[in-house]
């Protein structure tokens, strides 16, 4: 086996087996997407005809044809060169882009929606099973980070995926390793979607044990009465229902500034991202730098023991609630988080849970608004209209608080050990594919 290897010119490629080529995709492929003025929209959908395929189709490699909408005969033929056939690759270009899709077992009759590309080799030689690998591997991800752009959604546009050059073993060579990663790359994804059915087992336990504590308490054995609210339900008898407003000593928000795409270092002021409060934990890495001519501007200190609160985010975690568990220098609030302090340091550990309860998300998604999922908003006045089933009794209120902080960071520390495994597949993956497709790796 010739194992010698040659440099490239190309900066995202490097060094590849002496004996294969590169091609530019431009060049050798065909591609097509569906022009904007095409675009369908709810309208055009219907219950029965030819397929529609969108990047949420997208399933394990393929499409899931059963997720797909159903368009006209009409708006079908409209267009012939976005027909989908067997042998095509598909790829979102705009949106989450990079996912991808090879089509084995289409039906017969399929087009594309706005956002995706349709690409097939137009020379012989070339198998597209091995650009559906290529086009998922750290090469590919090198080349997309330097040209991807958009201000609210990402996209790759057609012309820059012309660009993209790859690398271009002998046909059989290829088709060798698209085997070997087939098989290969199956085994870990069968094993990454055990850990992710793992992980929502977890969630909705974690979910489960929060709601019970924060409606029910610790006493089955407890009496009960109504809360007066339907989604709480009933309640100990020895609960009363509030709202936020009621409890909070402190509501305050902090200023839209001009910052830095890298965090704060050595006690410079620093501004939140939303993702310090991201699934209800506080991160104070998740900071941007402010520099001198807008850190006048800055209003708000993060204080320690405080809660933090979205008021925008996507629909899942608008409205969560995330515990100062650390002292913070010169870190302050942007305008979309709140800082709420309540009456005393139980009643923020107390609060925090019951944001994190069913029974509260499923009301910031009612109350929340938004032009689409990925970013909603909930007014104060919502969020502090909020009501709340709470233990009257210091005590029993300190043992709810003190029974969920040990059994949550339990369930956390499982969590996090179930991430770390997806993560150690995910590295895995990702370097088995780049193994192969770069030749560092051989089939022959």
């Amino acid at each position: 086996m010739n194992t010698r290897q040659r440099e490239t010119s190309i900066s995202w490629i490097g060094r590849i087996p002496e004996h294969w080529g590169l091609c530019k995709l431009g060049t050798s492929f065909y591609m097509k997407g569906r022009i904007g003025w095409q675009g369908l929209n709810s309208n055009d959908f219907i219950d029965d005809g030819p397929y529609l395929v969108t990047g949420t189709d997208f399933r394990s490699g393929g499409v899931d044809w059963n997720l797909c909408y159903h368009i006209s005969e009409s708006r079908y033929c409209e267009d012939s060169s976005i027909h989908v056939r067997n042998g095509d690759v598909l790829f979102t270009k705009d949106g989450t882009v990079g996912k991808v899709a090879y089509i084995s077992d289409a039906p017969d009759k399929v087009s594309l929606n706005s956002h995706l590309l349709l690409i097939r080799p137009t020379k012989e030689g070339i198998s597209n099973r091995y650009l559906f690998w290529v086009l998922q591997s750290d090469v590919f991800d090198q080349y997309k980070v330097h040209v991807q752009h958009g201000t609210v959604m990402d996209s790759v546009s057609q012309s820059n995926m012309e660009r993209f050059v790859m690398m271009l073993p002998p046909y059989d060579e290829q088709q060798l390793i698209a085997d070997c990663l087939d098989e290969n790359i199956s085994t870990i994804d069968t094993a990454t979607d055990v850990i992710y059915k793992q992980l929502e087992i977890l969630g909705g336990f974690r979910k489960s044990l929060i709601q019970e504590a924060v409606t029910k308490g610790l006493d089955s054995d407890a009496k009960l009465k109504s809360s007066g609210v339907d989604w709480i339900g009933d309640i100990p008898a020895g609960w009363k229902t509030t709202k936020l407003k009621g409890l909070v000593r402190h509501f305050e928000s902090g200023t839209s500034v001009r910052a830095a795409q890298y965090p704060a270092i050595d006690g410079e002021p620093g501004v939140l991202s939303l993702s310090a409060v991201f699934q209800g934990r506080f991160n104070a890495d998740a900071n941007k730098a402010v520099g001198d001519d807008e850190a006048p501007r800055l209003s708000c200190p993060v204080r320690y023991g405080t809660l933090l609160v979205s008021r925008c985010n996507t629909s899942e975690w608008v409205g969560t609630a995330a515990l100062v568990d650390k002292e913070c220098d010169n870190l302050y609030l942007p305008d979309k988080i709140w800082q709420i302090d309540c009456e005393t340091p139980l009643h923020n550990r107390y609060v925090r849970y019951a944001l994190s309860s069913p029974y509260a998300r499923a009301y910031c998604w009612m109350m929340s608004v938004g032009a689409s999922e990925s970013m909603q908003n909930i007014a104060s006045f919502d969020l502090l209209n909020m009501p709340f089933a709470i233990p009257e009794s210091i005590e029993e209120m300190q043992a709810v608080v003190e029974y969920l902080d040990d059994k949550i960071s339990k369930v956390d520390a499982l969590i996090a050990g179930k991430c770390k495994q997806l993560e150690t597949l995910r590295a895995q993956r990702q370097s088995l594919i780049y193994e192969y497709v770069t030749g560092k790796r051989r089939v022959v």
